[in-house]
């Protein structure tokens, strides 16, 4: 099942960046203007606050990216070329898409090392201590028959004590 879990991640984590790398080619093709030098773009938006929780992915805590909350910073409509609204609207959805691609590369990492735990545990189970459980149990079997038939001979010497004191008929 962890398997299962691992190989949706990485569906989802080639999912994501497939679309991160989309949004960058539409975005430059759609603002190309963003090379223009003379126009001061620095600080125009910045990431205010990250939600992120955690999920349960098989008996395994994974972080999940819940929200983001961004701070575009104030400009004039007048000052500024139209264009600006389109590029800050590109910047956080490539923020947040960048944000998601790093939790879900902490899932990927964290699920894997679910996986290598999990199998190192099932090799050491099905190499090491049933093997040594099914000898252990097969030694115990043979000393069980051993004092069982020493059992059954001294009971045979009693008997045969018990029988030669009395005298025979």
């Amino acid at each position: 099942h962890l398997a299962t879990e691992l190989a949706k991640a990485q569906v989802e984590h080639r999912a994501l960046e497939t679309n991160f790398a989309a949004l960058m080619r539409d975005a430059g093709e759609r603002l190309p203007m963003i090379a223009k030098a003379e126009i001061p773009l620095a600080g125009i938006l910045r990431v205010a606050k990250v939600h992120s929780g955690t999920a349960n992915i098989a008996g395994v805590r994974v972080p999940l990216l819940e929200s983001v909350e961004f701070e575009a910073k104030p400009y004039s409509y007048l000052t500024r070329p139209a264009w600006l609204d389109l590029l800050v609207e590109a910047l956080q959805q490539a923020a947040s898409l960048q944000l998601e691609l790093w939790h879900s590369r902490r899932r990927l990492d964290i699920l894997g090392l679910a996986v290598r735990r999990m199998t190192q545990r099932v090799n050491l189970f099905e190499r090491v201590l049933i093997p040594d459980t099914r000898a252990n149990i097969r030694r115990l079997l043979i000393f069980l028959g051993d004092l069982e038939r020493d059992a059954v001979i001294r009971s045979k010497f009693a008997k045969r004590r018990l029988l030669g004191s009395r005298g025979r008929p």
